[in-house]
């Protein structure tokens, strides 16, 4: 992998530095005696590129080689991050667990709805008036007095 850079004109007089390792997964390399911004790559333990999956490298891994962070992280960042994931999706797993417990218990009744027309199309019918009064804000219509007919 590294013979390339030594035959390289524009690669010449600069080495490869490790950055780090991880697990199985592979380790990160940074050319950075470089003009421009600093070349990273990963040489992974699985030299099959096609069996490449996406959570094989750490997301603190991949955010360094694309270069959205400067240093790359520590060991103790890797599994500090992966034990806050652990316990967010042990946390959604419980919170699944009591809403189904919840919802199996009680069978809701299916609400009939009252269809009256697109909801951007206006309806052409009378408002009916209440016997109550309604007052909303700076409006205020009187209920409508219907005497019982003896």
């Amino acid at each position: 992998m590294f013979r390339v850079y030594s035959a390289h004109p524009a690669w010449s007089g600069c080495a490869p530095s490790c950055r780090g390792h991880w697990g199985q997964c592979g380790s990160t390399w940074a050319l950075t005696s470089q003009a421009i911004r600093a070349k990273r790559m990963m040489e992974p333990v699985q030299k099959d590129v096609y069996k490449y999956e996406t959570g094989h490298i750490p997301t603190e891994w991949e955010a360094w080689i694309r270069g959205k962070r400067k240093d790359p992280p520590t060991i103790e960042e890797i599994l500090k991050n992966e034990q806050i994931r652990q316990e967010i999706s042990a946390k959604g797993e419980e919170f699944l667990k009591m809403d189904a417990t919840a919802t199996a218990g009680e069978e809701d009744q299916p609400v009939k709805v009252q269809v009256k027309g697109h909801a951007s199309a206006r309806l052409y019918e009378k408002p009916t008036t209440s016997e109550e009064p309604s007052s909303t804000g700076n409006t205020f219509e009187p209920g409508t007095w219907n005497p019982k007919k003896k």
